[in-house]
């Protein structure tokens, strides 16, 4: 029996309803769609995701550390994230690919989107630069781009920046401006993260590197330090998991404007998760 929607499409198989409802879906600006060359193979991607965000970064180019690729056709990328998710260094990429003179930047563009936003839109592509990388073919289900970046945040070695936070002020002398004493706790994290997930932190590294190159910026959110961790945990996670130690009330008070304030894509879902707390806890 064939299913019908409106007076011009007919379908004859649910498969196709599939596509129609996701072309639809993609047309309100809901969904991106990447689809391989058989129909079959269709992977809807919901906007405004740790995927999305991190597509936007790859197709800005800005504040890339490396570049792969063969010659004439290297193309800017962040180290952090390819190392982690194909599990080869960046030299051991760019050896292979020089090896395989066949190599072109359409496969290399294919695996990189991969790498990036786990889109797999064009199949062959994909597998040649995987075979020619000598990686599993066709990725894990363990090696989904959520699972990878959210064991990330367990890799500290791998942690290229530091967040400083104003902990402590102690003065020796009230009238003494220079007797000042700041202290700072340092909060390690990738760079590339920060940069996709939050349009604030965009900006500071913007008015940074207009001066100079640092792996280091200041927090001047007035946010806990708690909060703050929580924050970038989420950047990672998209959850957010409070301890016993921490004070709840104090942490969704805090973090109630962080869509506005830090600028992020997933309105949604961050406060979704933010509900969530305040559900357990008993904060509405």
């Amino acid at each position: 029996m064939n299913s019908r929607i409106g007076k011009d499409v007919i379908f004859q198989k649910k498969s196709d309803f599939l596509v129609f409802f996701a072309k639809y879906l993609e047309s309100k600006n809901m969904i991106r769609i990447a689809s391989g060359s058989d129909v079959s193979f269709l992977y809807l991607d919901f906007k405004n995701t740790l995927s999305e965000d991190l597509r936007i970064l790859y197709e800005s180019q800005k504040f890339c550390d490396c570049e792969i690729g063969t010659m004439g056709n290297q193309i800017p990328v962040h180290k952090n994230l390819i190392e982690f998710r194909s599990k080869l260094t960046i030299d051991q990429i760019q050896n292979k690919l020089f090896v395989e003179k066949s190599i072109n930047k359409e496969q290399t563009l294919s695996f990189l989107k991969w790498i990036y936003y786990d889109e797999i839109s064009d199949l062959e592509k994909l597998e040649q630069t995987f075979n020619l990388l000598e990686l599993t073919y066709p990725p894990s289900v363990d090696n989904t781009l959520e699972k990878d970046i959210a064991q990330l945040y367990q890799d500290d070695d791998s942690k290229d920046f530091k967040i400083l936070v104003n902990i402590e002020d102690e003065e020796e002398d009230n009238d003494d401006e220079e007797n000042k004493k700041v202290n700072y706790e340092e909060i390690p994290e990738h760079k590339f993260i920060l940069l996709a997930r939050s349009g604030l932190f965009r900006a500071m590294f913007d008015y940074v590197n207009e001066k100079e190159n640092t792996n280091k910026i200041q927090d001047y959110t007035n946010k806990s330090i708690e909060s703050l961790k929580i924050l970038i945990k989420y950047f990672y996670t998209n959850s957010i998991e409070l301890t016993t130690d921490q004070d709840p009330k104090l942490i969704v008070g805090e973090l109630s404007d962080a869509v506005e304030y830090y600028q992020l894509n997933d309105q949604c879902n961050f406060e979704s998760e933010l509900n969530k707390i305040k559900k357990q806890f008993d904060l509405n």
